[in-house]
């Protein structure tokens, strides 16, 4: 049984966090073994005689999260506060990024969407090695060679993970939908069932109202203003829900290489990752479907969306 008391504790700890002394030349100073020592931190830790704070490299408003988590009845709510030195996709990716370090990551499936905040969380994403975790793309390229696309957003992660990747060789739309119906048959995204669940999504929410869905030559003119026709507000991997989150069915749906909602479901977590005002009904859409269960935002969104 310990015999130390607070006394003898706040020594150690003062020693030890204050004074920069090594739990060795402590043990020597005590007369005491250097596992003591350490069990002895351990303890002052358990007692709260020490207080360990982490100034984490950005700032979160818990208040807004808590709104959020409440009113959309979601799991997670992070709102970041304003960084001037970043862009709002810069920050938010970083912000993820940063969860994603010191979540347990092996033995994991991830899936992961496109678009420029999801680029950016794999840039920042620290390189470490993972066991056993499988990246998967979770719907067709884009026609840009850049960071918001799904071929390098997955190449990368795997990269950074030193984890295996699976890719859909394919683009995000095809001329019809036989083809689309083929790929998605003999693809991985066709056995992704609540038999068989993946254990993470990370994606975006599209805005209709910019004007472009996907990227350019992947959707045709007709086809986008017959979804703001319907009343559509944004997407999700593609597929586009109106105000109350419902999603809609149109006919870029009959070429859209993407894993289908049902399957995205099956997700045991899903992840959106938004940011910017502009973003103001296309989150509110997303978060009434009920594929989101944790949302990344930036605190101006987040007040837009309360």
């Amino acid at each position: 049984m310990n015999k130390w008391n607070r006394n003898q504790l706040a020594q150690v700890v003062t020693l030890y966090y204050e004074k920069n002394i090594s739990q060795k030349d402590i043990s020597t100073i005590f007369r005491l073994s250097k596992m003591t020592i350490s069990r002895m931190i351990q303890k002052a830790k358990e007692l709260n005689i020490i207080n360990i704070d982490i100034v984490l490299p950005f700032k979160i408003d818990e208040y807004l999260g808590k709104k959020i988590k409440k009113k959309y009845s979601i799991d997670e709510a992070i709102v970041v506060k304003k960084d001037v030195k970043k862009t709002i996709s810069a920050l938010i990716g970083k912000v993820w990024a940063f969860y994603m370090g010191i979540s347990d990551l092996n033995n994991k499936t991830i899936g992961l969407g496109l678009g420029n905040v999801v680029g950016s969380m794999v840039s920042y994403i620290t390189p470490i090695k993972t066991r056993n975790t499988h990246i998967i793309q979770l719907m067709g390229g884009l026609t840009d060679v850049s960071e918001t696309n799904p071929f390098w957003i997955v190449q990368e992660m795997c990269k950074k993970l030193k984890a295996e990747g699976t890719f859909l060789t394919s683009p995000a739309t095809v001329s019809n939908e036989k083809t689309r119906n083929r790929i998605i048959s003999s693809s991985y995204l066709s056995s992704i069932d609540l038999n068989n669940k993946c254990d993470m999504a990370i994606f975006g929410a599209g805005d209709i109202d910019a004007g472009v869905l996907l990227s350019q030559g992947l959707v045709k003119k007709e086809e986008l203003k017959e979804l703001k026709e319907k009343g559509a507000v944004g997407d999700i991997l593609g597929h586009c829900f109106d105000k109350k989150g419902n999603f809609i069915s149109s006919c870029i749906d009959k070429r859209l290489v993407s894993i289908p909602i049902d399957k995205l479901m099956s997700f045991k977590r899903r992840v959106c990752l938004a940011g910017g005002s502009v973003k103001r009904k296309s989150l509110k859409g997303a978060l009434f479907s009920g594929i989101i269960d944790t949302i990344v935002c930036d605190e101006k969104l987040a007040q837009e969306i309360i």
